[in-house]
């Protein structure tokens, strides 16, 4: 999510100009397109290859799904349309825009500027803006003319259909920056040290050609990035909703943090936001799980990520409807974000959890017990690989990959299973479960003992406690805490007057007002100090620690432990967290 953020608020001078970019209905079947114009091919062109693969990331962020699946086909051909998409499906690119995208050193931004190019013209597919005209045009009682509309008259652009088209190129001007920054290019990198934008360039480089434009009069540059920073501006707002949703779910507000997500996924609908709407549903479903048998619900430890305080399987559901419910639409969610980014790691580790958990709880409606169970485990092992192939060394989907291989036979890959684990750091709790099962209680005992020493008084503690009756190093209450709570600002809970006074003095009235759904709020935040209020009630208060003090020299233990993608870890205490990151504390949040 951090390079969303750093995306979206560098992007400050960036527009796409129309007469590069637009949109063309057809006059051709494609056979006769491709026999008209000469195919430009990688041996032509080793640049093809990069735009290809721009093009196929973009599409898989777009999702788009049509009878018509789209394609993109580079041609040679002197025209002012360096880009241009068909209602067929077909993104068709020149290679005079080819080579100018990609005529900087740096390939990387030549892949940022192909992928705002394409991202331009995906929008106009996925937003099917060919219909829309039809529509519009319908309703107007306008005989459609795609050759006038593309010649864009003076005259033309004074006409409602003219000024239609116009909104329609600046929702594809910013959903293409949208796509662009989803696939994971950074829109950003167009610009260069002396301001000389990819807007100024390409400009610069159709005018010489062609000395006239094909973009609309009444389009005028500036009218264009004002409307298209206005719309960033507006994703750049709304990113804070994003990381209340963080929050809420850290602390075990799963539905205020679901709300949120939802909000946000309007907005950018981007893999990181589909992997943490499946992780609630995830948890969700572990909730529903009995709390009367947890000996079997803290079973083993998967991993997840964002929540590595990993959950379990094997346990009778207090709820099955909801269970069932809840972990069909986490893995929904999380193949959505597995598809969207071939390469993101945690949508593939916490699907191989969210798959294992399924094939031991899940009521299936078509298959056997047995074969659900099979089907589930084997593809729990499969995702747990798919992560490996990204990252050989990734600790989570090793973790979850010995779990499944060992439920798939736990005598024929026990040994197996232990030897993966073996290999991983913090793998005593499971190394020990997997000898505990096998009846070696010896090698289970040394193995728990060790992990004791680290995690004294969780669930998975009092498991080993029933199991061995092992005694827990005894955690006194680290005094070096108390700074803590004595400088903290607002206490979580009802909203009274001592609340309202704290949030005058702190934030003078100025606040962001929340209201989507079925949720109403309000968001605090000054240098020092976060507030979120819901419903009355004080959420969660965040502070800035402004001495930074090592997690390391406390004593006591926390009841989860969460860490994100960029490595900060979340240690989650009774009625507080902390923020630390390379074993410093950044942050102390307080909730009820």
């Amino acid at each position: 999510m951090k390079r969303i953020v750093y995306h979206l608020l560098f992007i400050c001078c960036f527009i796409i100009t129309f007469q590069a970019l637009a949109f063309v209905k057809d006059t051709h079947s494609n056979e006769l397109f491709e026999g008209i114009y000469k195919i430009v091919t990688e041996k032509d062109n080793p640049l093809v290859v990069r735009a290809k693969t721009v093009f196929n990331r973009i599409l898989k962020v777009v999702n788009k799904r049509t009878e018509k699946y789209p394609k993109i086909v580079i041609i040679k051909k002197n025209t002012r349309q360096w880009a241009s998409a068909r209602k067929d499906g077909t993104v068709i690119l020149t290679e005079n825009g080819l080579n100018f995208c990609y005529q900087v050193q740096d390939k990387a931004i030549g892949d940022a500027r192909m992928s705002i190019i394409l991202g331009h013209e995906m929008a106009h597919l996925a937003k099917d803006h060919f219909g829309k005209i039809d529509v519009f045009a319908s309703a107007q009682d306008i005989e459609v003319n795609f050759l006038e509309i593309m010649n864009h008259s003076k005259k033309k652009q004074s006409t409602p259909l003219g000024k239609y088209i116009d909104k329609l190129e600046h929702h594809a001007d910013f959903q293409g920056v949208i796509y662009a920054t989803m696939a994971g290019y950074d829109p950003s990198r167009v610009f260069d040290t002396n301001d000389n934008n990819f807007f100024q360039e390409l400009s610069a480089q159709i005018e010489s050609k062609t000395g006239q434009f094909n973009a609309s009069k009444s389009l005028n540059h500036n009218e264009r990035l004002n409307v298209l920073m206005s719309n960033i501006q507006n994703i750049k707002d709304k990113v804070i909703l994003f990381y209340l949703g963080v929050r809420l779910y850290q602390i075990g507000e799963y539905d205020d943090a679901l709300q949120f997500f939802q909000e946000f996924l309007n907005f950018f609908p981007s893999r990181e936001v589909y992997n943490n709407i499946g992780l609630i549903y995830y948890q969700k479903a572990v909730d529903a799980l009995p709390k009367k048998n947890n000996s079997k619900t803290f079973q083993y430890k998967l991993s997840t990520f964002i929540d590595t305080e990993t959950r379990a399987v094997n346990l009778i559901p207090r709820s099955q409807d909801i269970f069932n419910d809840n972990i069909s639409k986490a893995i929904d969610q999380l193949k959505i974000a597995c598809n969207m980014d071939y390469y993101y790691i945690p949508a593939y580790v916490n699907l191989s959890s969210a798959l294992i958990m399924s094939a031991r709880f899940e009521t299936p409606e078509e298959l056997s017990e047995l074969d659900h169970f099979e089907e589930r485990i084997n593809d729990a092992k499969s995702f747990a690989e798919k992560a490996l192939r990204r990252n050989k060394n990734c600790h989570e989907a090793l973790n979850n990959k010995a779990i499944a291989m060992y439920l798939q036979n736990p005598s024929q890959h026990y040994s197996e299973s232990i030897k993966l684990l073996e290999s991983l750091p913090d793998s005593q709790y499971n190394i020990g479960r997997l000898h505990f099962e096998q009846g070696n209680k010896d090698k289970a005992r040394s193995f728990w003992k060790k992990y004791l020493q680290t995690d004294p008084s969780s669930e998975y503690a009092n498991q080993i406690n029933d199991s061995f009756k092992l005694a827990s190093p005894v955690n006194k209450h680290d005094q070096s805490m108390a700074s803590f709570f004595r400088d903290q600002p607002l206490k979580p809970g009802d909203v009274n007057t001592d609340t309202e006074n704290v949030l005058q003095q702190e934030f003078h009235g100025k606040k962001m007002i929340l209201k989507f759904g079925k949720l109403e709020g309000e968001y605090y935040k000054n240098n020092e100090l976060e507030v979120l209020i819901l419903a009355d009630v004080v959420k969660f208060v965040e502070k800035t620690v402004d001495k930074k003090m090592s997690y390391q020299n406390f004593k006591i233990q926390p009841q989860k432990l969460f860490t994100s993608v960029q490595d900060i870890e979340t240690f989650v205490f009774q009625n507080f967290a902390l923020d630390v990151y390379q074993n410093r504390i950044q942050k102390v949040i307080y909730f009820l």
